[in-house]
């Protein structure tokens, strides 16, 4: 799955009493509870003081996820899909969990486009997965960027374009981001490719101030490894 866009729910957050009201909600197939009691399961979930609320429980998460799926939820589709793609995956699992992304997204959940371009790059498929992120930043997933610059620059499922990829890459590093941590998020990703880009001088000029530049602005969103490489340079 996509990783989170908003900082996911601190362990004390939630209590017995909440699981245990879940739990009636997803036996009466509210889709919402059953989605989120399925991720619980295929995580754990940990409260206050260390109390175990949920134990890891995969054929659990399954069960959840699939009923949540079976009632049209595409939240619950694109939980199933992820969790078939990413325990022990077989031929049948990933063509399954490739059906189940494009089921949520043509039903308007867009970030399952995004998740099935994931999915197809991270099996090689890369035209399939440039497609499918073109898909989802037309659909309004400004994420995607990130990888159709990527994709541009390298020349990898589409042809090589450094001028476009370069183009794309500053835009979403000059954007923000709800990814957390911060630190890592899609533009501080780009803010990095584009330092290394223009201090090695590839496919553009070498420039290295502008370069520094980048690397200040994401060390300024915390980013360790644009600190580190500051630091190696004399510049922190």
């Amino acid at each position: 799955m996509k990783e989170f866009e908003d900082r996911p729910p601190l362990p004390s957050d939630w209590t017995a009493a909440n699981v245990g009201a879940l739990k009636a909600l997803a036996k009466r197939d509210d889709a919402e509870a059953l989605v989120t009691l399925g991720e619980h399961y295929r995580e754990g979930l940990v409260g206050k003081g260390g109390a175990v609320l949920v134990r890891r429980d995969l054929r659990a998460a399954r069960r959840c996820l699939e009923r949540a799926a079976a009632l049209g939820d595409t939240d619950g589709m694109s939980s199933l899909a992820s969790l078939l793609a990413d325990e022990r995956p077989t031929a049948s699992t990933l063509k399954r969990a490739a059906a189940l992304y494009r089921t949520a997204y043509r039903n308007g959940n867009t970030t399952a486009a995004y998740n099935l371009a994931v999915l197809h790059k991270r099996h090689g498929r890369h035209r399939l997965a440039v497609a499918w992120f073109e898909r989802a930043y037309r659909a309004g997933d400004p994420s995607a960027l990130l990888q159709l610059g990527l994709a541009e620059l390298y020349g990898v499922g589409t042809p090589r374009n450094g001028a476009a990829g370069i183009a794309k890459l500053e835009a979403m590093a000059n954007s923000t981001t709800k990814y957390w941590p911060r630190s890592t998020g899609e533009n501080v990703e780009a803010m990095l490719v584009l330092a290394d880009t223009l201090m090695r001088g590839w496919l553009v000029p070498r420039d290295y101030e502008t370069a520094i530049a980048w690397l200040q602005r994401a060390a300024s969103w915390d980013n360790a490894t644009a600190k580190t490489i500051l630091r190696e340079h004399g510049y922190l």
